[in-house]
């Protein structure tokens, strides 16, 4: 990939993490960056930071994962999640020797890969897109990705189901991502899950909160921005554990 075709800011930060031998790199984008911004390919210059120990690629158009990445044998980190048009992972991804943690986004109406349980520790975007790349409901997980053991984070964008919770309690520490799946109340299950460390609930239409939601015990982040609350319930205070609480575009009195 030539300079030309990488963003300034691309650039800089890459520039940034050589100089100073960074051990993170970030190269996302928002998730509605216009598509001039987005990488279509991982730069070359990028393999060639060795030291590098996590890599953020979010929100590209990354369409493979090329065997170069074998160079980067530090990285313990990285971010797919939203190139949903990459269709080629290479061996060497999978056998990296530091790596714990892979996110990505996952189309359903591919089959999923063998290598999925060989990563310590998985996250995984579900989508459903069909071959004119139109989102459909799921309206089920298949088994193997509810047979992966080393899933600890999941995002579900637009066709959350109450009937995927009994599988999500089984797991053992969880992300989740319910954001813009136009929830009118938050499912009295949910708080059932013990295991959730973050709840990302923004752009619903939530309008309070249940008492419940104290059980989730282990929660560090809470994502509410977007909704319709006018009020929080006071049990909110007995989440010792949370550190972040974002609010933002609600309708909460003083």
């Amino acid at each position: 990939m030539s300079q030309d075709t990488i963003s300034q800011q691309f650039q800089q930060r890459i520039k940034e993490a050589r100089e100073q031998q960074l051990s993170e790199l970030d190269l996302s984008n928002d998730w509605n960056a216009n598509d001039s911004q987005k990488l279509t390919q991982i730069p070359n210059e990028v393999f060639e930071l060795t030291y590098l120990k996590k890599l953020n690629l979010r929100y590209n158009n990354i369409k493979k994962i090329p065997s170069e990445i074998a160079r980067l044998t530090n990285l313990q980190y990285l971010d797919l999640i939203g190139n949903e048009k990459i269709t080629e992972f290479c061996d060497e991804l999978i056998k990296l020797p530091s790596l714990i943690f892979l996110r990505l986004t996952w189309n359903l109406n591919t089959s999923t890969p063998e290598w999925f349980s060989q990563i310590r520790q998985l996250g995984i975007h579900l989508v459903n897109k069909d071959k004119e790349e139109s989102y459909s409901i799921i309206e089920a997980i298949p088994d193997d990705i509810v047979n992966l053991e080393n899933l600890v984070f999941l995002k579900i964008w637009l066709n959350f189901s109450e009937d995927f919770l009994p599988w999500l309690k089984t797991l053992e520490k969880l992300e989740l991502y319910l954001s813009r799946n136009r929830l009118s109340d938050l499912p009295e299950s949910i708080t059932n899950l013990s295991n959730l460390t973050t709840l990302d609930l923004s752009g619903n239409r939530l309008k309070n909160l249940p008492e419940s939601i104290t059980k989730l015990s282990n929660l560090t982040k809470l994502y509410l921005s977007e909704n319709r609350l006018s009020n929080l319930p006071e049990s909110i205070t007995k989440l010792s554990n949370l550190t972040i609480l974002n609010l933002n575009e609600n309708g909460l009195n003083n």
